[in-house]
């Protein structure tokens, strides 16, 4: 719904309408926030119960609208002339920190009206209604958090991109999200215009040229994160994103990171995770090889795990969420592409303190090409832009090439292993580390890689296999898994809480007794040392205990 809709509170003077109500207990305005601020997380009724305190009287009514009001959400169809109305300074311009901006690309994606309204003709997108509403825009000042979903950047017009990266450049929070940015460049040109970057969040990105400029590529200033989320990509890679966040900084430090990983080119994954780990708190980290290379982009597999779908915060995720945090603080997201964070197994977590539901998940396990476009035809977009940083053609050449090479994943397999032994991750500090890695090839690699992480202050240790096919089950070393866990274990502080998740399409047809049989037969180390917490679906085999 928009704003508009809900604005019962807020009369052309500012004031509450009702006046007469009875006398409040005289209390400090401090206990009548809190108590308000508890009606922000009441469920279902949380909207309506604000509006009604913003109804009740004048103590009441800021700390309402405060979480009514924070974010504005501008799409296609929103009603303009309307929001030039209702947001003015003595209205609801004062409460707004936070400013969504929505394309509306993706049919399937929205409901009604907005199903297709960022789409002009031909299908092309349309994003003119940006351009209009710039000036509405250029009302809103010290914004706390910037999101951009569904938009094709190249088809906005280049002064109202210079807008968006210069009006809203003190923002601390941006969310990118399902982006098309037509190439590296621009990706790289819109990250650099936050200097005061604190949390950063990537989903569904996409980009068809590497043509960024090694300036941007090496910036000096210190980066600190207290939150970083990598997410599913569409047509990009996180490898030039990775040299960009290192590049010639002094200072690089994330508090929590989730970071998908569907790449054969580990190196950069390495790289990052070796940069990082001093400073992290957090880390969910999620494997799985869908990029050319691995052999599930090879087989063109779409497997799925049973009874796992993808359970989004709001209606409206599709293919611009899957990973983002759920931002907790206000009520009526609506619209907003953000949706629960990476399947894993223990209970809910939070995250850039924000609230993030950790649960199973379906995953695209491969690519559904199904498209029967000429792809030597015409009518795509040109992939350079008249505001793009210039480099070198070679240089740019040389990009290019580095980015469509795709190494085979059993070959990165054996390169991360034998990078990981040579130069292992040292100095981590994480705490709590959730990961789910999808069986492939290259899964030795990632269980290496997160056991390299355990450290004297990890109090978690939380790992989910999942093997989407009956044969990937059958066949996968479970010698190296029980010896890399088993292993890791006395890494670990006392008290650490470790726990192994199994999922598999394989149909169990035994008692509970006998699975427990094989599965210790299977994990003899983990099963001697008694202290790792493992089950098979959700069915317990031994429950484990801490160091």
């Amino acid at each position: 719904m928009e704003v508009g809709e809900h604005i019962e509170d807020v009369k052309p003077d500012g004031d509450p309408p009702s006046q007469n109500l009875r006398r409040l207990p005289n209390l400090s305005q401090e206990i009548y926030d809190s108590f308000i601020d508890m009606l922000n997380s009441s469920g279902p009724t949380a909207r309506a119960d604000l509006q009604a305190c913003a109804l009740t009287c004048r103590a009441w009514l800021h700390r309402s609208r405060s979480i009514l009001y924070r974010r504005i959400r501008l799409k296609p169809l929103t009603n303009i002339e309307h929001f030039f109305e209702i947001y003015t300074p003595e209205r609801l311009l004062p409460y707004v920190r936070e400013v969504a901006i929505s394309g509306c690309l993706m049919p399937h994606i929205y409901h009604g009206r907005d199903a297709d309204s960022g789409l002009g003709l031909g299908g092309q997108p349309d994003h003119a209604w940006i351009t209009v509403i710039v000036p509405l825009l250029a009302r809103f000042s010290n914004i706390e958090w910037l999101v951009l979903n569904d938009l094709s950047w190249g088809d906005i017009e280049t002064s109202t991109r210079h807008f968006l990266l210069t009006h809203f450049s003190s923002a601390p929070r941006v969310t990118l999200s399902a982006i098309d940015f037509w190439n590296s460049n621009q990706l790289f040109r819109t990250l650099q215009s936050f200097p005061r970057l604190a949390g950063l969040s990537l989903e569904s990105i996409s980009w068809h040229k590497a043509n960024h400029s090694m300036r941007q590529l090496t910036r000096p200033e210190p980066l600190t994160l207290r939150y970083l989320h990598l997410g599913h990509t569409e047509f990009a890679r996180y490898g030039p994103f990775v040299r960009w966040m290192i590049g010639n900084r002094d200072t690089v430090t994330v508090d929590e990171a989730l970071i998908t990983w569907e790449d054969t080119e580990i190196r950069s994954l390495v790289d990052l995770m070796r940069t990082i780990a001093p400073s992290l708190k957090l880390l969910v980290y999620q494997q799985s090889a869908t990029l050319p290379g691995s052999r599930f982009a090879t087989m063109n597999t779409q497997a799925a795990m049973p009874g796992a779908a993808i359970q989004p915060a709001v209606h409206n995720g599709g293919q611009a969420a899957a990973l983002a945090p759920i931002h907790d603080d206000h009520i009526g997201q609506g619209e907003l592409p953000h949706v629960v964070a990476p399947a894993n197994i223990l209970d809910d977590h939070v995250f850039g303190g924000f609230h993030v539901h950790l649960g199973v998940q379906d995953h695209d396990f491969g690519f559904d090409d199904d498209d029967d476009d000429d792809d030597d035809s015409d009518s795509s977009p040109p992939l350079e832009l008249d505001d793009d940083e210039p480099e070198d053609p070679e240089v740019i050449e040389k990009n290019d090439e580095e980015n469509t090479d795709f190494v085979r994943e059993d070959e990165a397999n054996q390169r991360g292993l034998e990078l990981l032994r040579l130069a292992p991750i040292e100095r981590s500090a994480i705490a709590r580390i959730l990961a789910r890695i999808v069986w492939s090839t290259m899964a030795p690699f990632g269980i290496k890689l997160v056991c390299q992480l355990l450290s004297t202050r990890t109090k978690l240790f939380s790992l989910t296999l999942l093997f989407p096919a009956a044969h990937l089950w059958h066949t996968a070393d479970w010698g190296t898994i029980d010896a890399m866990l088993d292993d890791a274990t006395p890494r670990a502080p006392s008290g650490t809480l470790f726990v192994l998740a199994l999922q598999s399409n394989t149909q169990v047809n035994i008692s509970w007794e006998d699975l427990r049989k094989v599965m210790a037969a299977k994990l003899p180390r983990l099963f001697e040392r008694r202290v790792w917490g493992v089950r098979f679906g959700k069915t317990v085999l031994w429950p484990g205990c801490t160091v």
